[in-house]
């Protein structure tokens, strides 16, 4: 019995010598891996942060072409306005009132899609694609007001 206790007793003395010993190389590794994870972590951090100043850059010369454009159109709308202006003064008082008031709706959307454009601040890509796609809309509806009034005027002018 003595021996047995003695067996036993020796069992658990090297099984907790050795159990430190392996926990601490386990630990080891684990800390080895958490370090590596860590530095990947970094790496990838920094490849998002340049993929997203890149998508940011891509963003911004999406934007500023695209004001260029609508500055342009804006311009071409506000060359319309003045001929159309200029053709309601060969017509007769009656019409001439009529289109004076289209057209001046006409040159009061002109200016609020100019507005609107000029306000637009820096935000995020879908809303910036959204704020473009509803800011088409809008511009494209101003610009067949522009048509239909004008084939209007013309279907007059030869009547």
């Amino acid at each position: 019995m003595k021996k047995l206790i003695l067996i036993f007793i020796s069992s658990i003395f090297l099984t907790s010598c050795s159990t430190p010993t392996k926990k601490m190389e386990l630990a080891k590794k684990n800390v080895t891996s958490a370090e590596k994870d860590l530095a990947d972590a970094k790496e990838d951090l920094t490849d998002a942060n340049k993929d997203l100043g890149t998508a940011e850059e891509a963003n911004l010369k999406d934007i500023e072409k695209y004001r260029k454009e609508i500055a342009e159109k804006i311009k071409e709308n506000n060359q319309n306005i003045a001929d159309l202006k200029s053709r309601i003064q060969d017509r007769n008082k009656d019409i001439s009132t009529d289109y004076k008031e289209k057209v001046a709706v006409l040159e009061q959307k002109n200016n609020e899609l100019k507005d609107k454009m000029n306000a637009y601040k820096l935000d995020a890509v879908d809303r910036w694609e959204r704020f473009k796609s509803e800011f088409n809309h809008d511009m494209e509806a101003l610009n067949k007001s522009f048509k239909d009034l004008k084939a209007k005027n013309e279907s007059e002018k030869l009547e």
